[in-house]
């Protein structure tokens, strides 16, 4: 029987209008019928509805309405999508399929735009400019098309009195009699064609004097014209053609008895042609609003570049970025209303909150200046989702708002049955603060209003840690992964590589979800071993409160708070909204997913969600190959490639899988198969299909209207909210969320620079480098292009025994050609391939030679050899019926093996199977070699670092004795008799002068840095025989001219000692 076909109605060409209740209605366009069922592909719907409509794949995106919901159109972009959509509305016959155009312009490579001008400068209209090529057919229309009125500035200088006109009648219709005057392309300006006739000659009447204004500056553009205000004010207008000695005039009035403006005199006649060049200027912001403000409300990711380019083809004006910029934003404000106006709707704003969703919880608060500062939400629908379906763990997390105002989304998401985002409250807060997180946490709590320990996910900075231990007696705080990481990579900043850094965060990684503890203590030792510093950092950063081998709370195995990633990408998209209708976009999104999940969860047969239920099935394929050993009691010996007890009763397994991820591991499986239960009734609740309904049963109600009406007299408003007093950051401001920093991401480097040299051999050994071996394993051997099934291509190679140019292995003492570089141990050792290979035999599989590059794989995919310490694919050994007699590896199962096999004469044979090997053993001296160059970096760092502070203590010291012997020259006071300078007292005391002292000191010094004794005695004899001179010198002059009192002499000692 074949299967039900759904008619989709693709509609085109029509538009979208907002009824009172908020739905949405389509009016107009042609229609076309297809019939589609859950086998066609998205590509080929989307292919089909293209050439019915005659227009390109490229242009079109299909949007539909889910059932009973007209206010949210829903996209279409995959197959999924379209298998999803067939799902819904299985029930129905029909579905209406809403095709949106979305044009494609050239860019515009004509004259440059012009640059800003005043609005009080000359009125003109704008000639002809060069179109873009066409991209559309003529037959398409575009689904928006650009209208609206348009605004000419004025020049100062012509302008006799400003007016007010706010007086609106009806005009008089009077027959067109002026043709359109300047270009014949239709392609270009076709959306200024409909204004050639709102001038038609002397009669035609106003209603005001700006309605005149603003059909001249219509009538100026479609004639391509510029014109000069002569007489400009309330009763009277009097216009002339801007070009000289052109006669085109017109003059209007008001009529005596009425307000209505009548146009009296005019001269039709143009003798410029039109031929005026203008650009874009006269073009203001509001006229530009009015213009796009239509397919802005389509398109709300409508980008200036594109605007300008519409308008350029639709009107022949070309206007330059930040006029187009400009317009958008008053358009924006025009369809969304005024950012100031939202803040003091919020008291509005919340009331329909609990009135059109009953047990919902939605409060703000203001500073005493009546500033905004917080506001929080949270819809019934998804605190009874959360408390009902959803397992005990909440994740917070905080992304900036880049809206007028600024301010901070705090939000608390939770993850239903099949590990999806649930949103359960947010709050939008001027800053993101402790004092805001403890109010957000505090409305938390009077919205969930339960007593049973709660398990959150947050950053530990934030000042989360003390108020979640505050508000939520009883519950845990496991801290997020990904800022852990963050932090650690700051606060060693500037003392390690990028690439030992790496290293670092895998291990930290490692830690972080190890099961058992002394994993965990061998994941850090590993960091120990590269930097004491950081060994400590994460000894000091509370392993208990991230680490699963000791955190007490229950994360099911997530590890980081980002984990509602798809609901700040709400926000995200709705950023730039006023505050009432961001949340009420965010409202709308949770509305759909609750509808979305609900109806695709009524499809589900299995008891288990999906990735649950395959979750259970891996882990029920892996217990066949385990024996259990039964037992009277609740626990259970399981036997595999490890030993664990399993406690049925307490739901525990000494693997920890059962109780990190709420699912019976593989072992509990075996047990729970052995006593004949059902693994189903050792599943959290949580991952039950009933209780995934549970959570997406009750619904997110809409809001009948969002853009309430202000009362004008503020006597009626109980609370008056104003925006927050932000100071907008210089710079545009971003639109996408930073993500972490990548460390695991390898530093490039130019091809052209200098590249590291190759790690030179032991001095003794071969002159192959390390990488040169590595290269030739992985660059020739995959080009020998080895047929699979045909007899493989072979090469023969003598034997090293014969070979001269043979080294020798420095573990077995055999003759190789090939011998590796390996660090063993931390000792330099050149190994033929077979030694790599058995020295290391955790780092390949002995079976398929797969390197595992220090991430084996996952214990449900590997055997473990009982002898030695490989790990096996599983796949790679064939199947065998259980047995309790302990696996072991090729190597270790057949004595004779080698990795080698020699043909009758002695030779090895390069084939497919050898060359595996060898890539496999130089993949692993590679990986050696590396590690042993980050240890080497390391320690050099450190000991440059070493080096740099024993250079500055050397230098302090030396700076030291200078200045000790500089105070000693000083102190020294010389004393003359007749003006002649006297010897000083400690030269007379000792025989020493002070110069010979700070030369001792020096040679002290020298011999104190390791300066050879030769030097030292140079200096020795030098300061004898400058001292004996100075001996003979003093005692000549002491004889002499100088005479010191005996009194002088001893204070002098006194005050020198």
């Amino acid at each position: 029987m074949a299967e039900p076909k759904l008619i989709a109605i693709c509609q085109l060409g029509g538009e979208f209008e907002t009824d009172k209740d908020g739905s949405l209605s389509y009016r107009g366009g042609n229609a076309h019928a297809i019939d589609i069922d859950d086998q066609m592909k998205f590509n080929d719907f989307k292919m089909e509805v293209a050439e019915m409509f005659n227009c390109s794949i490229n242009t079109i995106s299909l949007k539909y309405f889910l059932p009973g919901n007209r206010k949210t159109l829903i996209t279409i972009s995959n197959d999924k999508d379209l298998k999803r959509m067939i799902k819904f509305h299985g029930d129905s016959v029909t579905t209406d399929i809403y095709v949106i155009l979305e044009d494609i312009v050239l860019p515009d490579v004509s004259n440059l735009p012009a640059s800003r001008s005043s609005r009080t400068t000359l009125s003109e209209a704008v000639p002809p400019v060069d179109a873009p090529l066409a991209i559309v057919d003529d037959t398409m229309q575009s689904a928006i098309q650009l209208a609206g009125p348009l605004d000419v500035v004025v020049d100062t200088n012509h302008v006799d009195v400003h007016v007010d006109d706010a007086q609106i009648d009806q005009p008089l219709d009077i027959s067109p009699i002026l043709p359109l005057v300047g270009s014949t392309d239709d392609r270009h300006g076709k959306g200024a064609q409909q204004w050639q006739n709102t001038i038609t000659g002397v009669g035609q009447r106003f209603t005001s004097v700006h309605e005149f204004r603003e059909s001249l500056r219509k009538y100026a553009i479609a004639h391509q014209f510029a014109f000069r205000y002569k007489k400009n004010d309330s009763h009277r207008v009097t216009v002339k053609c801007k070009a000289e000695g052109c006669p085109w005039r017109i003059h209007a009035s008001r009529l005596s008895t009425t307000q209505l403006i009548c146009i009296k005199k005019m001269n039709p006649t143009h003798t410029c042609e039109g031929s005026v060049v203008t650009t874009g200027h006269q073009a203001t912001r509001s006229w530009v609003a009015s213009i796009i403000k239509e397919k802005l409300k389509v398109f709300p990711n409508y980008k200036p570049k594109d605007i300008v380019n519409d308008i350029k083809q639709e009107y022949g004006i070309q206007l330059n970025y930040f006029q187009a910029w400009r317009g958008k934003e008053i358009a924006k404000e025009q369809l969304q209303g005024s950012y100031k106006e939202a803040y003091n709707q919020l008291p509005l704003f919340c009331e329909k909150i609990t009135e059109t969703n009953p047990g919902s919880l939605a409060t703000f608060t203001t500073k005493e200046d009546s500033s905004f500062q917080r506001l929080f939400v949270s819809f019934h629908a998804s605190l009874y989702g959360f408390l009902q379906g959803c397992r005990p763990l909440l994740f917070l997390d905080s992304i900036p708002l880049k809206s007028k105002y600024q301010g901070t989304l705090l939000a608390a998401t939770a993850a239903d049955g099949d590990d999806g985002v649930f949103p359960v409250a947010f709050a939008v807060v001027d800053a993101e603060t402790d004092d805001n997180w403890h109010w957000f946490l505090l409305q938390l709590k009077t919205a969930l209003s339960t007593s049973c320990p709660i398990t959150f996910v947050a950053d530990r900075l934030k000042g989360l840690k003390e108020s979640i231990v505050d508000i939520f007696k009883g519950s845990y705080h496991g801290y997020c992964l990904r800022y852990l990481t963050e932090q650690l990579i700051r606060d060693l900043k500037g003392q390690f590589s990028h690439e030992v850094k790496r290293l670092m965060v895998e291990d930290l990684y490692s830690a972080a979800y190890a099961p058992r503890p002394e994993v965990f203590q061998r994941c850090i030792e590993s960091i120990k071993s590269i930097s004491l510093d950081a060994y400590t950092w994460i000894i000091q950063s509370e392993p208990q409160n991230w680490a699963n081998a000791f955190f007490q709370g229950t994360r099911y195995n997530h590890m980081m708070s980002n984990f509602g990633e798809m609901f700040y990408s709400w926000a995200s998209d709705a950023h730039e909204l006023p505050i009432t209708q961001m949340v009420d976009a965010i409202r709308g999104k949770v509305m759909e997913l609750i509808y979305t999940q609900r109806a695709e969860s009524d499809l589900w047969m299995t008891r288990l969600t999906p990735s649950m239920e395959e979750k259970l099935e891996k882990e029920s394929l892996k217990a066949p190959s385990l024996q259990v050993l039964l037992s009277a009691g609740s626990t259970f010996e399981v036997r595999g490639e490890s030993v664990e007890v399993v406690d049925i009763d307490r739901w525990d397994c000494s693997c920890k899988g059962w109780q990190l991820t709420g699912l019976p591991c593989c072992h509990a499986v075996a047990v729970i198969s052995c006593i004949g239960r059902s693994p189903y009734e050792y599943c959290s609740r949580y991952f039950t299909t009933e209780s995934y309904r549970l959570t997406y049963s009750e619904s997110v109600h809409p809001i009948p209207t969002v853009d309430w009406p202000v009362p004008k007299d503020s006597s009626q408003l109980t609370v008056t909210v104003t925006p927050p007093p932000t100071r907008r950051p210089p710079g545009r401001p971003t639109t996408k969320r930073c993500g972490p920093q990548d460390v695991a991401k390898r530093q490039l480097q130019c091809s052209s620079a200098p590249q590291p040299p190759a790690l030179p051999p032991p001095p003794s050994e071969s002159r192959k480098s390390l990488f040169s071996i590595v290269s030739f394993f992985s660059l020739e051997f995959p080009k020998m292009n080895i047929p699979i099934t045909a007899k493989p291509n072979t090469t023969s190679i003598n034997s090293d025994a014969t070979n001269p140019s043979a080294g020798e292995c420095g573990n077995c003492g055999s003759k190789d050609t090939w011998l590796l570089h390996v660090r063993l141990r931390g000792i330099y050792r050149r190994l033929c391939t077979s030694c790599v290979l058995r020295l290391h035999p955790s780092s390949f599989c002995p079976s398929c030679f797969t390197f595992y590059d220090s991430s084996p794989p996952p214990p449900s995919k590997r055997l473990s050899c009982s002898n030695c310490s490989s790990f096996t694919h599983s796949h790679c050994v064939p199947p065998h019926p259980p047995s309790s007699l302990p696996f072991l590896c090729p190597p270790c199962a057949d004595p004779n093996f080698s990795f080698f096999h020699l043909d009758k004469t002695n030779n090895r044979t390069i084939d497919k199977k050898m060359a595996t090997v060898l890539l496999c053993a130089a993949r692993i001296a590679a990986s050696s070699m590396a590690k042993a160059v980050i240890v080497a970096r390391a320690e050099a760092e450190r000991r440059v670092r070493e080096a740099a502070v024993c250079r500055k203590r050397a230098r302090e010291a030396l700076e030291h004795v200078a200045l000790v012997a500089k105070r000693k020259d000083v102190e020294s006071v010389e004393v003359s008799g007749s003006g002649n300078f006297g010897k000083r007292e400690r030269e007379s005391v000792d025989g020493t002068s002070p110069m010979n002292v700070e030369r001792i000191t020096s040679v002290e010094i020298a011999k104190n840095n390791g300066n050879s004794h030769n030097n030292s005695g140079h200096f020795e004899k030098g300061l004898d025989n400058g001292s004996n001179a100075e001996k003979k010198q003093n005692l000549n002059t002491n004889h002499g001219n100088v005479s010191v009192k005996e009194e002088n002499f001893d204070s002098l000692v006194h005050k020198s000692s």
